[in-house]
C-alpha cells in the first residue's frame, strides 16, 4: 500500500528523522510518498494515481494542521486511513481534534513501533479508523 507523509520538517534534526521514517518503510515494502506541508500532501494525493492507504502527518503543522489535511484528504479519497503522530501533550493533541486512541503515535517513537502501527492501521476493519468513526472528542 501507498501513504503520504506528510510531516513539515523546518529543522535538520526532522528532516532527517522523516526521510529515515520513509527510508525505512520502503524497504518493508510501502509506497511512499512525501509532501513537505499539508498543502503540497493535497497536491500530491490529487495528481496520484492509484489508492492512498494510509496518511501519516504530524498533529501540529504550520499552516494546516493534520487534522485538517487528514479532513480535506479524506473528501477527496475516504478510504484513506490516517495515523497522527506528535511529540506535543495530550491536551494540546485533544486540542487539534484528535482521537489518542488507535490511529496516533506518541513522539518519539522508534522505527519498529511505526512500522507495527502502520500495520496495524492497514489491516484494521475501515470502521475502527477514528477519523471514519466520527469527530473525536475534545479536552475539557
Amino acid at each position: 500500500g501507498a501513504f503520504t507523509d506528510a510531516v513539515p520538517a523546518p529543522r535538520a534534526d526532522r528532516l532527517q528523522g522523516r526521510a529515515r521514517a520513509a527510508a525505512f518503510l520502503s524497504l518493508r515494502g510501502y509506497k511512499v510518498l512525501q509532501g513537505r506541508n499539508g498543502v503540497d500532501a493535497l497536491r500530491m494525493a490529487e495528481c496520484c494515481q492509484g489508492n492512498l492507504d494510509l496518511l501519516i502527518t504530524d498533529v501540529v503543522m504550520p499552516g494546516m494542521g493534520g487534522r485538517e489535511l487528514a479532513d480535506r484528504l479524506r473528501q477527496m479519497r475516504p478510504q484513506t486511513r490516517v495515523l497522527y503522530i506528535s511529540g506535543y501533550t495530550e491536551s494540546t493533541v485533544l486540542q487539534q481534534g484528535v482521537d489518542l486512541g488507535f490511529g496516533f503515535l506518541q513522539k518519539p517513537f522508534n522505527l519498529g513501533a511505526l512500522a507495527g502501527k502502520v500495520r496495524e492501521l492497514l489491516d484494521a476493519p475501515q470502521a475502527v479508523d477514528p477519523v471514519a468513526a466520527g469527530p473525536a472528542r475534545k479536552a475539557e
